[in-house]
């Protein structure tokens, strides 16, 4: 089949319009049921793998010059689809994870929020500030003060004077509970 693959694939590249579409059709009832089986194993979904023979017939075609005579037309094709399968599964895995840290970063960022919001009720925002940037993201009391132009003793009062305050509203909470 490898002569035969050749001679189609040449009358692929062929400036006729005719050789070219007979050409196109022939490795097509060839080689698609096969590229079918493979892309249906692979993905588990009808018309995935359907959308996964055309698109890589169309990117064969698109890449016909590019392809050596006697170079396995037939395996060509199966690890172009074999790829396309890849990709599909690995973009998938990526819709699936970030809807995961959407719906955790959602929950989070609700949650958050409503801690703020009890924050605001007791300090103001310069050691609400302080708080999320010591605490949250891990700044030192110096990279705060280099970042807000001020003194590392400026920073650690306010930031402390904020915990004080804290720990006084959650122990009047505490008692009212």
């Amino acid at each position: 089949m490898a002569k035969t693959d050749d001679k189609l694939l040449n009358a692929l590249r062929s400036s006729s319009q005719k050789k070219m579409e007979k050409a196109f059709e022939s490795l097509y009832v060839r080689y698609a049921p096969l590229m079918f089986y493979i892309a249906l194993k692979e993905v588990r979904n009808k018309e995935d793998a359907e959308d996964i023979v055309s698109f890589t017939f169309l990117e064969f075609f698109y890449h016909k010059n590019d392809l050596k005579d006697g170079s396995g037309l037939k395996y060509y094709l199966i690890s172009s689809v074999k790829n396309a399968c890849y990709d599909l599964l690995k973009r998938r895995q990526r819709v699936e994870l970030l809807k995961g840290d959407i719906a955790v970063e959602t929950s989070i960022d609700k949650e958050f929020e409503e801690r703020i919001a009890v924050f605001k009720k007791f300090l103001d925002e310069e050691e609400i500030e302080y708080i999320i940037l010591h605490t949250l993201y891990g700044f030192t009391f110096k990279e705060i003060a280099i970042d807000k132009n001020v003194s590392t003793d400026v920073i650690s009062s306010k930031y402390y004077r904020a915990i004080k305050k804290a720990k006084e509203y959650y122990k009047k909470e505490e008692k009212n509970v």
